[in-house]
């Protein structure tokens, strides 16, 4: 019952969120994604790539990218306004790039400077960028930090919904 109230929710926003370009192709693909997301979740099938309009979406984790672009496309969670049509954007703790993909969505000519430290993910954020010919975007596999030095991660990154890492040990205990 969960999932269905969870996509209620979501094709609600959708309908009724007036933020969002193109609705009618992003409902389709939100209910594309949801098919491939009970496919995953009934019989495992392992999805590691996704196009998206005219790009190729590379990931590890099925749910994380289904959450992630639900997030961004969906709900408009980085969604602002500028007069700029080419506004410079740092992403810090970029991941795999979805952001990347949201703001050249919105902006097609933004400057975007993406951190990420994790070496494993930084690999698949440049494989993204790269096959997908993002010319202003420039990445650091580095973290930011207020502080000069190395940090220690703690990784969650088996977790099927949201892969990740943390500097605080405490938040992973499994």
């Amino acid at each position: 019952m969960h999932y269905i109230d969870q996509y209620i929710r979501d094709m609600y926003t959708l309908l009724t969120n007036k933020l969002i370009k193109e609705k009618v192709y992003i409902c389709l693909f939100y209910n594309y994604l949801c098919v491939k997301n009970v496919l995953w979740k009934i019989f495992h099938i392992k999805f590691t790539t996704q196009k998206f309009k005219h790009r190729t979406i590379h990931f590890d984790s099925f749910g994380a990218f289904f959450a992630i672009f639900t997030e961004l496309f969906v709900y408009n969670i980085y969604y602002f306004e500028t007069t700029k049509d080419e506004p410079f954007i740092v992403d810090c703790g970029a991941n795999i790039g979805m952001a990347v993909f949201y703001f050249t969505y919105l902006f097609p000519h933004a400057h975007i400077e993406c951190y990420e430290p994790d070496k494993e993910t930084f690999a698949l954020l440049q494989k993204n960028v790269a096959s997908n010919w993002f010319d202003k975007v420039v990445l650091w596999n580095e973290a930011v930090s207020w502080e000069t030095g190395e940090l220690e991660f703690y990784s969650f990154a088996d977790m099927e919904w949201w892969p990740g890492n943390t500097l605080e040990k405490s938040q992973v205990n499994f």
